[in-house]
């Protein structure tokens, strides 16, 4: 009994990232899985968009401010990712890098939250003060279409694509 409490616990220790408390890369994974499972079985009715963010400028937090600001920047844009996206699932990647799979009200609400959210990162990107008060992230955005994507990876890639235009953009602005 002991034994699968430890392995509940242990399972949800590695489906959750440590420091921002969203869903972990395992979990990731493990989400792709499912979806190119539901797309192969029956693409005609899977209904997702995926939107990829990075966030600017965290090295150089890091290297100028130390690694307590920088785990301090990456929780701050991370919650701002989330109040974005508060019905579906989000996950840290990588370090400065998170993705939202774009599900349930917030799919039937996806133009308007990319507008807010595209708003929100150029304000960011223009605002004055110091680095370590901007929530500052790039974002790209791809929406499931059976007639064109094959599979979570297809889409995932036009989000990329997406994201760092974006991010250029953003390079611009500031």
């Amino acid at each position: 009994h002991m034994m699968i409490e430890k392995i509940t616990v242990e399972q949800e220790i590695s489906n959750h990232d440590a420091l921002t408390k969203v869903f972990s890369r395992i979990s990731f994974d493990h989400k792709i899985e499912e979806l190119d499972k539901k797309i192969k079985d029956s693409s005609t009715d899977v209904k997702f968009a995926v939107c990829e963010c990075d966030l600017n400028n965290l090295k150089l937090i890091n290297d100028t401010f130390g690694h307590d600001t920088g785990d301090e920047y990456i929780i701050k844009c991370c919650r701002t990712i989330c109040n974005f996206f508060k019905h579906s699932p989000v996950f840290r990647i990588g370090g400065d890098e998170f993705v939202a799979i774009v599900q349930n009200d917030d799919f039937d609400n996806f133009e308007q939250i990319k507008k807010e959210l595209n708003d929100f990162t150029v304000s960011e990107a223009g605002k004055e003060g110091s680095i370590i008060d901007k929530k500052s992230f790039s974002a790209g955005f791809e929406v499931f279409d059976y007639k064109k994507h094959h599979s979570f990876s297809d889409v995932f890639k036009k989000a990329d694509i997406d994201m760092y235009e974006n991010k250029s953009k953003l390079k611009n602005t500031s």
